[in-house]
């Protein structure tokens, strides 16, 4: 079973409570006495890791070829700054293999706020409508539940495209948006007899 690597790390990262010499000792106790999400003022480092997923598999019809691509269902968010409510939360899928989605925010529905259909790539957007509050993966209270409709049969294709899901704040700088997706690729290898 091929792996998929998480962009997003596990865990809190370091944030500078101090910036330059300049800052007076009561400015320094006044900065530490803020909770995390008032001292970061516009910046948080907002994460996406899978939970869980399944494998979806399919061989060439020749039996030679076989591609492999894990199938991920649930994600936490979370964050090292309270993010307010209004995150976006993005799931991109080929449509040759999966026909659409349904996202869960716990047991509420999420609507989709857009698609849009660029060649075999289906794009959703939905809003997040509570706040991400500062936690790390194993504290986080926002899950996500992506249900997926597949094709059947799956199909054979050399050119399947990558399934994306990723979330990001608007009007907040993130300073690594590299951990906002979970990015899982299609695998492709020979078959051996």
């Amino acid at each position: 079973m091929p792996e998929i690597a998480e962009s997003a790390q596990r865990g809190l990262t370091r944030r500078t409570a101090l910036k330059g010499a300049a800052w007076s000792v009561p400015v320094v106790a006044a900065a530490i006495a803020v909770p995390a999400y008032a001292a970061s003022g516009d910046t948080a480092d907002l994460q996406l890791s899978m939970s869980s997923g399944d494998v979806l598999e399919q061989t060439s019809p020749d039996g030679t070829r076989q591609w492999t691509m894990t199938h991920p269902s649930t994600f936490a968010a979370y964050s090292d700054a309270e993010v307010a409510a209004g995150s976006i939360l993005t799931v991109s899928f080929d449509i040759r293999i999966v026909s659409g989605v349904d996202v869960t925010l716990g047991d509420t529905p999420l609507t989709a706020s857009s698609t849009d259909t660029t060649g075999n790539v289906q794009t959703s957007t939905y809003a997040v409508p509570v706040a991400i509050p500062v936690s790390d993966y194993n504290t986080s209270t926002v899950r996500f539940r992506v249900s997926a409709g597949l094709v059947d049969p799956l199909p054979w294709a050399e050119d399947l495209n990558p399934y994306i899901v990723s979330i990001a704040a608007p009007g907040m700088t993130d300073p690594n948006t590299a951990n906002n997706s979970v990015v899982s690729a299609v695998q492709y290898s020979d078959v051996t007899p």
